[in-house]
């Protein structure tokens, strides 16, 4: 941190061997150690406390320069970030598929420019989703709130020293500062978990903790009071990485522990007699694994992605990511982290130019692999990986979405202009209405159509089931405000009882998805619908009964044949990954996957659909009795996968079902 010698503080560079490990171990192995996490907001801690202690010992003296200090930031972050950028792209473009290559090269363009949590709260929804270990640079979410702290802390500091003796003290300052950063990080994450998660202004307070240390807020401690603070310190870290889980994490409330840990450790390194827990933490074997925990932590989470792509989940792959990572970590340090560091090796006009020609390079490389499909054509989107083996391929292909069958259902439209298929020479007579899982079905319904010289409507909202007055709130993230999503399902419903000629209505949806979330969310509160309260879940049940019927009947008596069609089964894993990772590990292709909990998901669903007593204007299709086999789901037909993620089917699986939709057309 271009500290002099006396003033280097070995005790935190084993803090930061002890932030290190319980990422590293947490990545590798989850059950290794379930709070592990938490060793980022830690390194927060004391990424504060440094930079504001050499900021404000730079002010002091009279000696602070924006240039020097951001120069110093390009030394110490850029080289060995880039590196592994370079190298991960590299990867990506031979072992990736055309969609996930897409998803790497829009998340390097935002790494390089420093924004890539933003990024990865609009992509992941949830850091905790299993679909994590699909994305290379997911943790370099951290590194862009440090480094968007760079860019603001600094002024803000120097404003507040200069106004210290008239108009403000630094210290009150931050601790405001501090204080509503916490306060609003509980607030939203009780509502919005992903943002407080990873957006800087419900993360700030972490950072500014560490710089709260760093200008005098806290007294100097006696020694042996140090010696009480650093082992309840120590205490707290540790305990919170043993006892916090994902599934118990409540944003702002779960990390205080450790942060105050964090805070104790280095304020009790500071008295002279340093107690045996600061001690201990100096010693060369904490001291070295601090040293590289920089690179260590830039490489491990690339190599347990693409790891646990190719190699089966054992104790022997676990072992050989920690080796690979820590080794790789030291190489990165000694070989591109230290060089770089040294003011004499590369000047400083140098050090800029090569910042600004790499992150240009970098983001002109995240820009062609955005649109590495586009550019190479469909029958060549497999990287190098997937052109060696059909397999991949077939795969891959039926899990990419036809463009024809893609109608845009993320913002709501006119239902009057709502596109139709089938026989271009038929007049549509049938409306398919539903979210994205009707979406999926389009090619089987074209096909059907087609073959009875028929053409449909579809109208459709992602996420957005069928059926007027349910819009679960803000479950349609950036695709319309709420409101506008509850009204597209009346404007439909107006469309279908005026449009005489549409004188069949399907409808089908993720039936369960409006009352018990969806199946891969980590939330355990009833969902809120828009416009509406339930104090119980029960409550909630029932207006969502009602309304199903009412949907159904409304359409009936306007003289509608009207077809439901029930729940698909959720299989819960991503099946043409897991496939591909089974084809690629030389396992055999499961034929079919676990779905249990099917029937205790689906239950209050299933007993709604089947009682609306079907008739000749009524017709109920339940998939999931072609779909499931006893306990399990089938996936696997002719060498084609059912599913193109773990919840919609592909056209493979339509057509496997088709049979069952056949009556809509004939």
């Amino acid at each position: 941190m271009n500290a002099t010698k006396s003033e280097y503080r070995p005790d935190i560079d084993g803090l930061r061997a002890i932030a290190i490990a319980g990422v590293l171990l947490y990545h590798v192995e989850e059950s290794w150690l379930t709070g592990g996490f938490l060793g980022v907001d830690v390194f927060f801690v004391i990424s504060g406390f440094l930079i504001t202690s050499i900021i404000s010992r730079e002010v002091r003296e009279q000696r602070f320069s924006f240039e020097a200090f951001y120069e110093r930031r390009i030394r110490r972050i850029i080289p060995a970030l880039f590196v592994l950028l370079a190298v991960a792209s590299g990867a990506a473009f031979l072992t990736m598929w055309s969609e996930d290559l897409n998803n790497f090269g829009k998340s390097l363009k935002y790494t390089v420019i420093s924004i890539s949590n933003v990024h990865f709260l609009d992509f992941t929804k949830d850091y905790f989703n299993d679909d994590s270990y699909r994305i290379p640079l997911l943790h370099t979410w951290s590194l862009a709130i440090e480094e968007q702290y760079y860019i603001f802390f600094p002024p803000l500091l120097i404003v507040l020293h200069k106004w210290k003796r008239t108009k403000s003290n630094p210290v009150t300052t931050v601790g405001a500062i501090t204080a509503l950063s916490l306060a609003a990080c509980i607030v939203v994450g009780y509502r919005n978990p992903a943002s407080s998660f990873f957006l800087i202004p419900f993360r700030a307070w972490e950072l500014f903790a560490g710089s709260l240390l760093a200008l005098g807020h806290f007294s100097k401690p006696s020694d042996k009071a140090a010696q009480t603070l650093s082992v309840l310190g120590l205490s707290l870290i540790l305990g919170s990485f043993l006892f916090v889980s994902e599934h118990n994490f409540l944003p702002g409330v779960s990390t205080i522990p450790a942060i105050l840990g964090a805070m104790m450790l280095i304020r009790s390194g500071s008295v002279t007699n340093r107690p045996w827990p600061v001690r201990m933490l100096a010693m060369k074997p904490f001291v070295g694994l601090g040293l590289v925990s920089y690179s260590v932590y830039l490489w491990h989470w690339p190599i347990i992605v693409f790891s646990r792509f190719f190699l089966t989940e054992t104790l022997g792959r676990n072992l050989s990511i920690l080796v690979a990572s820590l080794f790789l970590g030291w190489l990165s340090w000694r070989y591109v982290e230290r060089p770089f560091r040294r003011p004499g090796v590369f000047q400083k006009k140098t050090v800029w130019i090569c910042w600004v020609v790499a992150t240009g390079a970098l983001f002109f490389c995240g820009n062609y692999l955005r649109f590495y499909k586009k550019s190479a054509g469909h029958h060549s989107a497999g990287t190098w990986l997937f052109r060696q083996s059909p397999v991949a391929l077939t795969l891959m292909e039926h899990k990419e979405i036809d463009p024809q069958f893609n109608p845009d259902i993320k913002k709501p439209s006119d239902p009057a202009k709502a596109r139709a298929y089938g026989d271009p020479h038929a007049n549509p007579t049938i409306a398919i209405w539903g979210d994205s899982h009707a979406a999926a079905l389009l090619p089987e319904f074209d096909r059907q159509a087609k073959l009875n010289n028929k053409a449909f409507k579809y109208f459709g909202l992602s996420a957005v089931p069928p059926i007027p007055g349910v819009v679960v709130e803000g479950s349609g993230g950036g695709a319309g405000g709420d409101m506008d999503r509850l009204a597209y399902s009346d404007r439909v419903m107006s469309e279908l009882l005026q449009n005489k000629s549409l004188s069949t209505v399907v409808l089908h949806a993720r039936w369960s998805r409006p009352i018990r979330w969806k199946n891969e969310d980590k939330k355990t509160k009833p969902p809120k619908f828009f416009g509406q309260h339930f104090s119980t879940q029960s409550e909630l049940d029932a207006y969502y009964d009602t309304r199903i019927r009412a949907t159904v009947h409304t359409l009936l008596n306007a003289g509608k044949r009207v077809v439901v069609i029930g729940p698909i089964p959720e299989v819960g894993v991503n099946v043409p990954d897991t496939l591909l990772r089974q084809h690629f590990q030389g396992a055999a292709l499961s034929q079919t996957m676990d779905a249990s909990g099917f029937y205790n998901r689906q239950s209050f669903v299933l007993n709604t659909l089947s009682s609306l007593e079907p008739n000749e204007q009524l017709l109920v299709v339940m998939p999931h009795k072609r779909l499931l086999e006893g306990d399990r789901v089938k996936v696997m037909e002719d060498g084609k996968p059912l599913y193109r993620d773990d919840d919609h089917l592909s056209g493979p699986g339509g057509y496997y079902i088709g049979d069952l939709l056949a009556p809509i057309f004939n």
